[in-house]
């Protein structure tokens, strides 16, 4: 995987895409992520399955959809987001209908 390197500005890049699958990101980096998300308008699509994602990151990513209507398609599957976290998210889609949140756990389900 190549990693940009520290001149990178998430809020600033144009980019559509960001795929962060199984990058070790906790919540402390969801807040960031968010917090540069919430600026740009460029991402659509974010993919953050198989992190280590919990109620107060998923909050954060909801703080960013608020704000961020470009965001389209957000994957948040394989986290361990609870009820709080789901409620964040699902609060955050009213302000930005015409996005969509996948949060599928198969832990929940087995």
């Amino acid at each position: 995987m190549l990693l940009p390197d520290s001149s990178f500005n998430l809020a600033q890049a144009e980019i559509e895409s960001l795929n962060l699958r199984d990058c070790r990101i906790g919540d402390a980096g969801a807040a960031a992520i968010a917090a540069a998300l919430a600026q740009n308008k460029h991402v659509q699509f974010l993919q953050l399955r198989g992190n280590d994602l919990g109620d107060r990151g998923a909050a954060a990513i909801a703080g960013a959809l608020h704000t961020n209507t470009a965001l389209m398609d957000v994957y948040m599957t394989w986290l361990d987001i609870g009820d709080d976290g789901a409620v964040a998210i699902a609060d955050a889609l009213k302000n930005n209908p015409d996005s969509s949140v996948n949060m599928y756990n198969p832990f929940e389900y087995s």
